[in-house]
């Protein structure tokens, strides 16, 4: 199993967002799932316990699948909240690669690439 290195910090040089002090179930630049602290203000429009961000399992299924892409797909520009897992009010190309990190994989920290 890999274990968590910790929290990332910025490179000598960086310019950009900061890494964030909020505990949350997102990796201190919230980029990826951690499994080390959790949010409970973190969005879970399905309530499943995992985040939005962390969830791309639209039909709860246990996995992420091409019927979970096929929902995406059929909502993508619109408004809806279960499949906006970037939480920006939109369904873009930025939530489907999210979920295409997550293909074949279990929803939550657990599926996420490192």
């Amino acid at each position: 199993m890999e274990t968590n290195p910790g929290p990332r910090r910025p490179r000598a040089g960086y310019v950009g967002a900061w890494p964030s002090t909020r505990e949350d179930r997102l990796g201190s630049w919230g980029q990826t799932p951690s499994n080390t602290v959790t949010n409970p203000d973190q969005r879970d429009v399905d309530g499943d316990g995992y985040g939005n961000r962390c969830d791309p399992d639209f039909n709860n299924s246990g996995r992420v699948t091409t019927a979970d892409y096929l929902t995406l797909r059929a909502r993508l520009n619109s408004a809806d909240p279960l499949t906006d897992l970037t939480g920006d009010g939109r369904v873009t190309t930025a939530d489907y690669l999210i979920l295409r990190g997550f293909l074949n994989k279990p929803p939550g920290p657990s599926g996420a690439l490192h």
